[in-house]
């Protein structure tokens, strides 16, 4: 079976003569290793790096004596996706490139990991590097052969990949930080407007500079071409193409206010699903502060943008903006 055709030039089989026996594990240690594996999940969905490196250093005491290095190599990918929240780390790029070219071309692990390149690069600003990896991951047929759940894993690959575009281009557009009183009258202005989500995704679109818009665009659309998502994009200046890039911009900075609203033992958390929306309104400014404290802490205090974001956060609600799911990979 061929190799994907954006990837040729990579080695593609790790298993070479010479590599060293792998000794089988006791039933003990066997149990005691996947328990390790599934402890090392749970600390990447929390990102915990700590957590997630100490499980994956006594994993590798079990292991590694017995030459299980592709198993390892396998338990590394949660540690991958910590660091790409939480980076930079300069040891990233080498580490994935080492396990892309180590890792079996036809498993979902490769997959990620190429996938973990494009958005690295991505969020580098190297979007040369970025297409080529947006390629591999794209045109591979064999992991997910179902056209199915290839078109729905290419509609997320394509949603992330979008996020983080739109965040490497708007961050450290506007110097200061978002007032979260000033933020809160004018979310609340919204909230008794007539506005649709539809007008605010618009509002959106039109405080995004010109160039982050086309930009955006020239990304949806090589990505497009390469998957099985739908290729049509509406025009950028029509109402529908502004609502389209409303939409990436509100799911992009979304994604950066999660951590601040959806962890459940936050005041604002608590507040929303024992109170109601009203609670976070008034005296403290549960939830403004709380996004606002998110978008100036990663550089995004753009307020134009801000506000009608969370006005669109209140009115989704919070469990559709903590869902879970948005965050799956492969599924």
């Amino acid at each position: 079976m061929p190799a994907p055709k954006a990837f040729t030039r990579f080695q593609m089989n790790p298993f070479q003569p010479g590599n060293p026996a792998v000794f089988p594990l006791t039933q003990e240690d066997e149990i005691k290793a996947q328990k390790l594996e599934r402890e090392l999940n749970k600390a990447a969905v929390a990102k915990n790096l700590k957590a997630a490196n100490d499980l994956y250093m006594k994993l590798s005491f079990l292991l590694s004596p017995l030459n299980h290095n592709h198993r390892l190599l396998k338990a590394k990918i949660p540690l991958f996706r910590i660091a790409m929240d939480l980076g930079p780390f300069p040891e990233l790029e080498d580490n994935l490139r080492k396990a892309s070219m180590q890792l079996d071309w036809q498993t979902p692990e490769w997959l990620e990991v190429n996938f973990l390149l494009a958005l690295h690069f991505v969020k580098k600003g190297e979007f040369a590097d970025a297409k080529l990896y947006i390629s591999v991951v794209l045109e591979n047929e064999h992991v997910i052969p179902s056209p199915v759940q290839r078109k729905q894993f290419h509609e997320k690959v394509i949603a992330r990949l979008s996020d983080e575009f739109v965040i490497h281009h708007l961050k450290s557009r506007q110097s200061g930080e978002i007032d979260p009183q000033k933020l809160e009258i004018d979310v609340l202005k919204i909230l008794v407007s007539d506005r649709s989500d539809d007008d605010i995704l618009v509002s959106i679109s039109d405080s995004t500079p010109i160039e982050t818009a086309r930009a955006l665009y020239l990304l949806e659309s090589f990505s497009r071409e390469k998957s099985l998502a739908p290729l049509a994009l509406p025009d950028m200046e029509s109402r529908k193409g502004k609502i389209f890039v409303g939409g990436k911009l509100f799911r992009a900075f979304k994604s950066r206010a999660r951590a601040a609203i959806c962890d459940p033992e936050s005041p604002v958390n608590k507040a929303w699903k024992e109170k109601g929306v009203t609670s976070l309104f008034g005296g403290k400014s549960l939830l403004a502060a709380s996004v606002a404290s998110a978008f100036n802490r990663v550089d995004l205090a753009i307020y134009a943008i801000a506000v009608p974001v969370t006005a669109l956060i209140v009115k989704t609600g919070i469990e559709a903006v903590c869902d879970a799911t948005e965050e799956d990979f492969i599924s």
